[in-house]
This record gives structure tokens, C-alpha cells and sequence, in this order.
């Protein structure tokens, strides 16, 4: 089945699920029970995929914040000790 008519089926846009489809936007509540009635699975399927989606996202843009405070602080320390050693 292609994009257009899944979201035909689905009564969004075609964009709307390109989105949904490439992780920029959620599987709601009232989505979840459209896709229960039109594809089968169940919202207690459909909900834990999206939130257990939404946690990986939340720690790797935890890890990478981490990473960059690291780089700041390292980049800052290296440019002070070249002060220093002028």
C-alpha cells in the first residue's frame, strides 16, 4: 500500500503521515485508535511504540547535550591554557 492511500484510509494528509512515518510527528491518542480500526493492532500497541520512541529520543538528545557541555568545557579549558601560556 503506498503513502497516499494509507492517509486516505487514515483521514489524515499525506505529509501528515510522511511525518508520523519519519518520526517528526506523533502517533496520538485519537491516531492510534484510527490505526487500530483501519489496520488492526491495538492502541495498547501503537501508544508504547510512540512513547518508547519518544524516551530514546529524550536520551540520546540527553547524551548528545552531555557531549557538548563536555566540548564547551574542554574547548574552554584548552583556550585558557593557551592564554596562559602566552
Amino acid at each position: 500500500m503506498d503513502l497516499t492511500r494509507a492517509s486516505e484510509l487514515l483521514g489524515v494528509s499525506r505529509s501528515a503521515l510522511s511525518n508520523i512515518l519519519n518520526g517528526r510527528r506523533d502517533i496520538t491518542p485519537d491516531l492510534a485508535l484510527t490505526i487500530e480500526s483501519v489496520f488492526g493492532g491495538t492502541t495498547s500497541l501503537w501508544l508504547p511504540l510512540q512513547s518508547s520512541y519518544d524516551t530514546r529520543n529524550y536520551r540520546v538528545i540527553n547524551v548528545l547535550s552531555s557531549l557538548a557541555c563536555l566540548s564547551v568545557y574542554w574547548c574552554s579549558i584548552l583556550v585558557l591554557s593557551m592564554e596562559f601560556q602566552k
